[in-house]
């Protein structure tokens, strides 16, 4: 099962994003498998690395558990199935469900260090919330047909996704203002995954019918894509500035990625 955004996108895309939300949670950790890649922004270095240690865990009845994002406390959010679909909160070992009120689905996507969680909920249509000491609010950026909150910062900013008009953009909330970001010559912004403290952000866009990961930085976009990958996926930006994601070779074999940003 994926989470209803991929639903949307064909099964090639709902795979990509699949393995770049597993990339997103081990981020701020660094428990990466010794297959992942590590690549340099700039001549590609390829490294292997050490496991730290797994710990499974699985909502209490629950047929699927899903973990998409992690803070710097250890505490994770995602969801679970049980009849329908609901966000969790793991917290010191303890799960919380997170349901929208009214709502008849709630997906949980990111969390900050202080426990400000973002996501989606439906309820006559596709929203966005933030979650914060207990209270949702709900953002929808104006006419979509579809909003999703992925990432939010210490600061309180969020960065997602929305549907205008059947195509898919990214978007910057800060302050209850909406940005739309959209990377030049991009058809679609496939999603703004991850913010970091600095206010980079990551995702990917397609152009040409092909995938490819961004990173802006201080109002600049660099593209770029692993050598030999056919697209490229951008899922989270931790605040050491390294990216997580995901890409695909010229095989049709998906791989793990982690990027280092050079500081100009």
């Amino acid at each position: 099962m994926m989470h209803l955004g991929i639903k949307r996108l064909l099964s090639e895309v709902a795979v990509l994003r699949g393995t770049a939300r597993w990339a997103k949670g081990v981020l701020r950790h660094g428990m990466l498998f010794a297959a992942l890649l590590a690549l340099v922004l700039g001549p590609a270095q390829t490294t292997l690395a050490a496991v730290g240690s797994f710990t499974t865990f699985d909502f209490p009845g629950a047929p699927l558990t899903e973990a998409i994002g992690v803070n710097s406390h250890g505490d994770v959010v995602g969801l679970y199935t049980a009849g329908m679909t609901h966000g969790f909160l793991l917290k010191r070992g303890v799960f919380s469900t997170i349901d929208f009120p009214g709502a008849t689905t709630t997906e949980a996507f990111g969390i900050n260090d202080s426990r400000q969680i973002v996501g989606l909920y439906t309820s006559g249509g596709v929203h966005g919330f933030l979650l914060d000491d207990g209270v949702f609010t709900t953002f929808d950026f104006p006419s979509a047909t579809f909003t999703v909150g992925f990432g939010i910062n210490e600061d309180g900013k969020i960065v997602g996704a929305y549907i205008l008009s059947g195509v898919t953009h990214g978007f910057l909330l800060c302050d209850g203002v909406f940005t739309t970001i959209d990377p030049p010559g991009s058809t679609t912004t496939e999603n703004l995954f991850g913010i970091n403290d600095h206010g980079q952000i990551t995702g990917a866009y397609i152009t040409g019918g092909m995938f490819h990961g961004f990173l802006l930085s201080a109002g600049v976009f660099t593209t770029f894509d692993p050598p030999g990958s056919t697209a490229t996926f951008n899922s989270g930006i931790n605040d050491a500035r390294k990216i997580v994601g995901t890409f695909k070779d010229s095989g049709g074999n998906l791989h793990g990625f982690m990027a280092r940003v050079l500081k100009h």
